[in-house]
């Protein structure tokens, strides 16, 4: 009874397999990319691109402040003695 099994589910999938990878390729690349595509265009890319010049700025104005603040007391230790 074994080997009738493995018999039939060789010749099933040597039958099957020529008839898969065609539809199995086609299909999931067709339908899996659009909505991909799709989630982060819209959903991915919009919380990304909102965060992020908000981060920058704040970088920007850190760095801007902290290394002034920091030229001007090296300045004044240097000029002090």
């Amino acid at each position: 009874q074994q080997q009738q099994l493995l018999l039939q589910q060789q010749q099933q999938s040597e039958a099957i397999i020529p008839l898969e990878p065609t539809i199995i390729e086609e299909v999931p690349l067709a339908t899996i990319s659009e909505p991909i595509t799709i989630d982060t265009g819209a959903a991915l890319v919009k919380p990304k691109v909102e965060p992020m010049p908000i981060v920058t700025q704040k970088t920007k104005n850190l760095r801007k402040t902290i290394p002034i603040s920091s030229t001007n007391d090296d300045k004044k230790i240097k000029i002090d003695p």
